[in-house]
């Protein structure tokens, strides 16, 4: 036998052995939606996935399915609700619906269970967080729920002392986000790591975003000291999960450090006679930075460090000029 032959036969017999694998999978039973969602909120649980939603596909539902939410918990030890916001599919949810109206739509459901009344493939999606530590997870039947996604954050430079960051923040899902906030919390590397500083935490509230679009908020930040910050962003939206994102800058300058013109004194040094005039500043954490500012003002002039909010230059006579 050739080997061009045998490569052919070789290749006909794997054709053969996945057709068949085909045909098997056709008639093997589709898994138990309980045990698929059961993995599915064990999986949103973990820490990099909390305030994530997960998509778990088009899962078969069979005739007459119905599933409590006490049953999943018991399983997950979790605390589990259920929402249905296909308005094709889903009837109005039990408890706000008239009573005497019956469910004509394949899918009844409360926030507690949930009942398929004919077989379906329905897109299904699981999301948890957190809530005074108690895993706490929602079950979506329907349509990829809206999603809070921090999807960009960029450093603008300086604007009166002030770092600048742009903050692009996005609804990954399919139904609008409501309302949401946006908090920053600030952090200075030191020897033992990143240590939050007490600067005051800036949050701002979002307001209505579609499907798959963007807003831009803006923060100014203004440590007072120089060093590595990290600006560590928290996105939290009404029933959309929430996501961090964070950005890294330097400041090399104290720019809170500025000239105070308010008062000027001169005196007398008492002990070689000559007179110092003495000059302000506001901001500034050390003498040489108090200095610096005024030097730079007044570049002629020789100024001379005192203190981190006064500096001085020397002249010879009270009326006369630094030199």
């Amino acid at each position: 036998m050739k080997v061009f032959e045998i490569v052919v036969y070789a290749i006909t017999a794997l054709v053969l052995v996945l057709l068949l694998f085909a045909v098997i999978q056709q008639f093997l039973p589709p898994e138990n939606p309980l045990n698929q969602l059961k993995k599915s909120v064990e999986l949103a649980q973990t820490q990099t996935m909390q305030g994530k939603t997960i998509n778990d596909g088009y899962l078969n539902f069979p005739r007459d399915f119905s599933l409590d939410a006490i049953d999943l918990a018991d399983k997950t030890k979790v605390i589990v609700s259920f929402e249905c916001n296909n308005p094709n599919d889903c009837c109005i949810r039990k408890a706000d619906a008239n009573a005497k109206v019956k469910c004509t739509k394949p899918i009844e459901w409360d926030y507690d269970f949930i009942n398929v009344s004919e077989t379906k493939k329905i897109l299904t999606s699981t999301r948890c967080i957190r809530i005074e530590g108690m895993p706490v997870c929602k079950i979506y039947v329907g349509i990829f729920p809206a999603q809070a996604k921090i999807s960009k954050l960029e450093i603008l430079g300086e604007n009166q002392g002030a770092t600048q960051i742009k903050t692009t923040l996005k609804n990954e899902g399919g139904i609008q986000i409501p309302y949401g906030t946006i908090t920053l919390i600030l952090y200075k590397k030191s020897s033992n790591g990143w240590e939050r500083t007490d600067y005051n935490n800036i949050q701002k509230e979002v307001s209505l975003i579609m499907p798959q679009e963007t807003t831009t908020l803006f923060f100014d930040i203004s440590p007072e000291n120089i060093g590595e910050y990290k600006a560590e962003f928290t996105f939290d939206a009404l029933n959309s999960g929430n996501d961090q994102n964070f950005i890294i800058f330097n400041k090399q300058t104290n720019t809170s450090c500025v000239i105070d013109e308010s008062l000027t004194e001169i005196v007398q040094n008492a002990q070689n006679g000559i007179y110092e005039e003495t000059h302000y500043c506001t901001g500034c954490l050390y003498a040489h930075e108090c200095v610096a500012v005024w030097s730079k003002k007044m570049q002629d002039k020789s100024f001379y460090p005192r203190t981190n909010v006064e500096t001085y230059c020397t002249k010879g006579s009270y009326d006369g000029q630094c030199q």
